[in-house]
């Protein structure tokens, strides 16, 4: 009986010790790799512990509040500086700033922090991976 168990014990750790649960996006700084229509240099999220969030537009900072609940995520009234910016990259910032608006769940994505922020029906808006 006890052989029994040390063999089972060692047959279950390397499956346990395999699995890496995906890290918490929270506290670190998001990059957004994907955005319908396309992207702008250096835009960025941070979610912090406290509720609060901020980041970068692409040519605006910004700062706003979230809340979280299982896999349901909505941010507050979103506060940026106004830097002037125009063409591409101030046609980025906007989609970002709306799909932020728009944002009623999430999904993790990898075990690194990924994030994807999700529209009600489930589409995804904006896709963000931790800065290296």
């Amino acid at each position: 009986m006890i052989r029994t168990l040390v063999v089972l014990s060692l047959l279950v750790l390397p499956l346990s010790a395999g699995a890496h649960p995906a890290r918490s996006p929270v506290g670190q700084t998001l990059s957004v790799v994907s955005l319908p229509g396309g992207t702008a240099p250096r835009q960025s999220l941070q979610l912090n512990a406290d509720g609060s969030a901020r980041g970068f537009g692409g040519c605006n900072s910004f700062r706003t509040s979230y809340t979280r609940s299982d896999r349901s995520l909505r941010f507050g009234g979103l506060r940026a500086t106004r830097r002037f910016c125009s063409g591409a990259i101030s046609k980025a910032e906007q989609r970002f700033f709306r799909a932020i608006g728009n944002t009623e769940a999430y999904a993790l994505v990898g075990h690194d922090g990924g994030l994807q922020l999700l529209d009600g029906k489930g589409a995804v808006l904006v896709t963000l991976q931790p800065q290296r």
